[in-house]
C-alpha cells in the first residue's frame, strides 16, 4: 500500500495520457458490475483533452499515479468528466482528497457549480461528499443508468 505522507496531487503533465486512461480503465473494472457495458470509450483521456481540460493526478513519492480528475467548461459550471482511483487505495480517504481538491480548484477558478454524470457504483461516495443526485439517464445497455449529479459551491 502507498505511504500518504509521500503523496501530493499536481497537474497532470503531457504524455501521462496512455496512464491515465489505464487508471481509469483499471478504477472502473474493478466493480465487477454485472450491468456494466465495459465500454472505455467514455474512460479514456488523449494528448489533446490533457492540454485542453484540468486534469490533477495524485501521486505516490515516486511519482506513480493512484488517482486522477478533471474539469472542464468554463463561467459558473463545469463539468467533472473524470474522478477515478487506483482500486487497492479506494476505501482509504484518497478519493476524498481529491474531491476536496477538486472542489478547491473548481473554486478559485470561480465556478458556481459543479456537474456530471456517474457511474451508478460511484454514487455512494458523491453523496457522501455533499452532492445532489438530480436524476438518471438510461443507456444503451440494458441495466445501465448514469446518475447525473450537481454539487453547488
Amino acid at each position: 500500500m502507498p505511504d500518504p505522507t509521500t503523496e501530493r496531487i499536481r497537474p497532470a503533465r503531457p504524455g501521462e495520457a496512455a496512464a491515465l486512461t489505464a487508471l481509469s480503465i483499471r478504477s472502473a473494472a474493478s466493480w465487477n458490475d454485472p450491468n456494466d457495458p465495459g465500454d472505455t470509450e467514455d474512460l479514456e483521456i488523449s494528448e489533446e483533452t490533457l492540454a485542453r481540460e484540468r486534469h490533477y493526478v495524485l501521486v505516490d513519492g515516486s511519482d506513480i499515479p493512484l488517482g486522477l480528475y478533471s474539469l472542464h467548461g468554463s463561467g459558473p459550471e463545469l463539468t467533472l468528466s473524470h474522478l477515478f482511483l487506483e482500486p487497492e487505495v479506494r476505501g482509504t480517504g484518497r478519493g476524498k482528497l481529491l474531491w476536496l481538491h477538486m472542489l478547491e480548484t473548481a473554486r478559485a477558478g470561480g465556478a458556481e457549480r459543479i456537474v456530471w454524470g456517474s457511474d451508478p457504483n460511484a454514487a455512494p461516495f458523491y453523496r457522501a461528499m455533499g452532492a445532489t443526485h438530480t436524476g438518471e439517464v438510461r443507456d444503451v445497455f440494458p441495466g445501465w443508468r448514469l446518475q447525473l449529479f450537481r454539487y453547488d459551491l
